[in-house]
């Protein structure tokens, strides 16, 4: 088969191409293939699924010169896995609190 454009070519080349690609998995169902396994693995926690998870890379690469924003964006992650946020009315309170003094402070000057 020669190198030809789609509209130039004849019916039963057409049908012979279908057939070729059809034999592979393509477009939507290999990115719905690919998010499953990866899914897979994050909920399993295994090694490569809590590197996905963290955000760095899970192939072995090393990471102290290399993928330094995936290191930054893991670190946040950590971060904020750590904090503990207080309850919604603890945070009303503070926020009504906060905005009280701040507004005591503007009257007093």
């Amino acid at each position: 088969m020669e190198n030809k454009i789609t509209k130039d070519m004849a019916e039963e080349e057409l049908i012979v191409l279908r057939d070729e690609v059809s034999k592979y998995m393509i477009e939507g169902d290999l990115r719905r293939f690919n998010a499953l396994a990866i899914k897979r693995l994050k909920e399993i926690q295994c090694y490569r699924g809590v590197m996905h998870i963290q955000g760095l890379p899970c192939r072995g690469q090393r990471t102290k010169n290399n993928c330094r924003i995936e290191l930054l964006k893991a670190r946040r992650l950590q971060l904020l896995a750590r904090r503990k946020f207080p309850s919604n009315r603890h945070n009303l309170l503070f926020i009504i609190f906060f905005f009280a003094v701040r507004f005591y402070h503007i009257f007093l000057l």
